[in-house]
């Protein structure tokens, strides 16, 4: 995996860098940011959903389930002691219907994407500060 590099630029915004792309973190108005991009909570939440969009999309189109105009809702919840996210809702709509085997498959395969298998088995984190 490429390493992101993330800088303070101004405010309460962060910007990441990874390779020729730049995302931009902020907090609301309300506090104390700019509102000039996701709260790191909202861009750690939407990367399960974009992880589970793309591992469904590529099941789909290998076995010929329309997949086109999909979308997926996540939502997390808070808990304190220790204040972290304490639950991910995702609700994945299809463009059409599909059948229940189908549907099973595909929860299987979103249930085994790469952000997921993470947060389920919780990586090491090491910090250092230079």
């Amino acid at each position: 995996m490429d390493e992101l590099t993330i800088k303070h630029t101004g405010g309460r915004e962060f910007t990441a860098l990874c390779r020729s792309h730049k995302v931009v973190c902020d907090q609301p108005l309300d506090n104390g940011g700019k509102d000039s991009g996701p709260t790191p909570t909202e861009l750690f939440v939407s990367s399960l959903g974009f992880c589970i969009g793309v591992y469904i999309e590529g099941f789909c189109k290998r076995g010929g389930v329309p997949y086109e105009g999909m979308e997926i809702k996540v939502k997390g919840e808070r808990s304190k002691n220790p204040y972290r996210i304490s639950k991910i809702n995702v609700d994945v709509k299809m463009p059409e219907e599909i059948s229940e085997e189908r549907k099973k498959a595909i929860l299987k395969v979103a249930e085994h994407c790469l952000i997921h298998n993470t947060i389920i088995n919780h990586p090491e984190i090491e910090i250092k500060l230079q």
